[in-house]
């Protein structure tokens, strides 16, 4: 009888028939397993591995059979079963059983350059041999370096054509974006819109409307990693939760800095829903993280994104002054340009910046009103601002007229938006709220006297010199007097 024969009896060679005292050795056998069944055994025989997995690991882990390694950038060789890479992928059959050199060779790379890190090649094996995509290797790592191997195993899996693999890394990376958006950036470096779409999107939205936990690096970012699905008792829980909460050593860091700098312009470029001065801070950050790292100068980097894609002007101007202007990479044309658009828009909307030199005692701390060009001469000057203690719902301001010893009004009532220039009870000039622009609401909000929009009121106009309507300029209060003899205003803007 043949060694196979002999083998499939489940006997030793002595009990076989044919051989030296097989039937005493047979008694010994049937005796030695009824007392096994009835007292047990001391040395209990060695059961086979009882899955596809298992056996599949125990190959991985057998010298004899085994034939393959997978070498990672750091140099670890990762082991693998090449008919098991080859059955899972039909890129990598071609590779691994074609007319390539990697046919015949016992250590191959892999990856978009040929380097991949031992971890990501490590996943790459437990998913080609059990379905299975697990977090278990990364427990040592901080949040933010497991994405980064998470998103090379995604690229794996469209470079070698293994879209369970790439639908097994949707299911990982994608609720962990949710819980923590600072990840975003993560992914999204690790993303690429041909060979990583889903992904891709996903990380841009997060990166979107929630700019200010995305752009920023969050502690769980820096934090290791637990791996809950695979914990087997609660002593091991307990010990990796306290692993997550005591550890925050960060190899990668989440957030906007781990961005290189064309997907930092991608960012720039989007409708982000957020303040330009929050993305200016972002890029001081991006700016302070990389500027041992990167070969090019980040500061010429950020200035050309500062030019082409922060709005300066929508900064506050004290911002401009503490933040931007100190940052060392803006230049004095840009803020320049900046402030002027300030100032205009603050002049559109109401905002005067205009005081006078000089105003008479007492008077220098209130606003004044210049009305030029009424067709009633006499309403034209300079109306200074009353304070109305008697009748506080009325804003009004007054001059008196040497010619004529009348004292002339520019009037409105807080509740009622119509202003009125008049003297001792006659209207002689109107602004009503059916006149008025964009411009001018903002000056009625404040209880100014709109620049334009009058007209005459009729019943006083006897003559078609007087249908000319007059234009008001605001002047806003000195905090101060100006020194001619110095030749310095300081005057101070007030609101």
């Amino acid at each position: 009888m043949s060694y196979a024969a002999a083998a499939t009896t489940g006997l030793p060679m002595a009990a076989i028939p044919g051989s030296n005292n097989s039937k005493r050795s047979q008694r010994n056998i049937v005796l030695t397993r009824m007392k096994d069944k009835c007292q047990g055994s001391n040395n209990p025989k060695k059961t086979p591995k009882s899955s596809i997995v298992e056996r599949l690991q125990a190959c991985l882990e057998n010298d004899k059979i085994r034939d393959l390694y997978l070498v990672a950038k750091d140099g670890v060789r990762v082991p693998a079963l090449r008919c098991v890479l080859a059955s899972a992928s039909p890129v990598l059959e071609r590779m691994l059983y074609g007319d390539f050199c990697e046919s015949h060779q016992t250590e191959i790379e892999l990856g978009e350059d040929g380097r991949s890190s031992s971890k990501t090649l490590e996943a790459l094996v437990e998913f080609c041999c059990s379905d299975q995509l697990t977090t278990t290797r990364w427990k040592d790592l901080d949040t933010a370096t497991m994405m980064e191997d998470v998103m090379s195993v995604a690229r794996l899996g469209h470079t070698y054509t293994m879209p369970a693999l790439q639908e097994a890394v949707h299911d990982l990376v994608l609720p962990r974006l949710q819980e923590d958006p600072s990840l975003a950036c993560v992914v999204l470096k690790g993303a690429n819109p041909m060979s990583t779409p889903e992904l891709y999107a996903a990380a841009m939205e997060i990166i979107r409307i929630q700019p200010y936990m995305a752009l920023k690096s969050s502690p769980s970012a820096t934090a290791k990693t637990s791996n809950k699905e695979d914990e087997e008792d609660e002593e091991e829980t307990m010990l990796e939760q306290q692993s997550t909460t005591t550890n925050t050593t960060s190899t990668t860091r989440g957030g906007i800095v781990c961005l290189p700098p064309e997907q930092l312009e991608e960012i720039l470029q989007e409708d982000v829903e957020c303040d330009e001065f929050f993305l200016f801070q972002c890029l001081l950050d991006w700016r302070d993280y990389n500027q041992d790292t990167l070969d090019a100068d980040v500061n010429v980097i950020c200035e050309q994104l500062v030019r082409r894609h922060i709005r300066l002007a929508c900064i506050d101007p004290e911002d401009l002054k503490s933040t931007v202007m100190s940052s060392g990479f803006v230049s004095q044309e840009l803020l320049l340009e900046a402030f002027m658009q300030q100032a205009l828009l603050a002049s559109r909307d109401g905002i005067t910046f205009a005081t006078l030199r000089s105003a008479p005692e007492g008077e220098q701390h209130q606003g004044h009103v210049l009305v030029q060009g009424a067709g009633h001469s006499e309403c034209n000057g300079l109306y200074t601002q009353q304070r109305n203690l008697s009748f506080p719902p009325l804003v009004y301001y007054s001059r008196y007229s040497h010619v004529d010893g009348e004292t002339y009004y520019l009037v409105k009532d807080r509740t009622d938006p119509n202003w009125k220039i008049s003297a001792n009870g006659t209207t002689f000039y109107e602004w009503k709220t059916c006149e008025q622009s964009e411009d001018a609401a903002v000056d009625r909000a404040k209880h100014i006297p709109p620049q334009k929009g009058w007209s005459v009121h009729l019943p006083c106009a006897s003559t078609s010199a007087q249908l000319s309507i007059p234009t008001c300029k605001f002047f806003r209060p000195a905090t101060s007097t100006s020194s001619a003899r110095n030749g310095k205003t300081t005057a101070a803007i007030q609101d």
